[in-house]
């Protein structure tokens, strides 16, 4: 009899096991997600939230008045939050041309390498090394 409960036992936690597994794996791949940034967040809502109100306008549960009075207010504050993320990136982009990078090292070395192959083309020695 002990047995049989014994194998009962086990049979159970295989197969809570195989139950809960996927839910446990699919807990760990939203743990490594790239976190999203905010305003790129705040840009979705706002353009759901206008996509809703031209929605509720086409359906009739708006009236026109309303309608161009939240859009107006919705669409200006999406393009605030437009020109924010455009100066954002400007910004992004001006440190990263400043800071010397991967890219820049690399454009650095092969112009030198061009440099020496030219050299070498003109005396007729060929370069060897980095």
């Amino acid at each position: 009899m002990t047995a049989y409960a014994l194998l009962a036992f086990v049979l159970l936690v295989a197969a809570t096991h195989l139950v809960t597994r996927p839910f446990l794996l699919r807990t760990v791949e939203l743990a490594e997600e790239p976190e999203i940034p905010a305003l790129a967040l705040e840009k979705d809502r706002l353009v759901e939230l206008i996509r809703d109100l031209d929605m509720d306008f086409a359906t009739g549960k708006l009236n026109e008045s309303d309608y161009r009075r939240l859009r107006a207010r919705d669409a200006a504050e999406a393009a605030s939050l437009l020109r924010t993320l455009a100066e954002q990136e400007a910004a992004e982009q001006a440190s990263a041309a400043q800071a010397p990078g991967a890219d820049q090292e690399l454009e650095r070395r092969i112009a030198a390498r061009r440099a020496a192959l030219a050299a070498a083309q003109e005396t007729g020695v060929v370069p060897v090394g980095r």
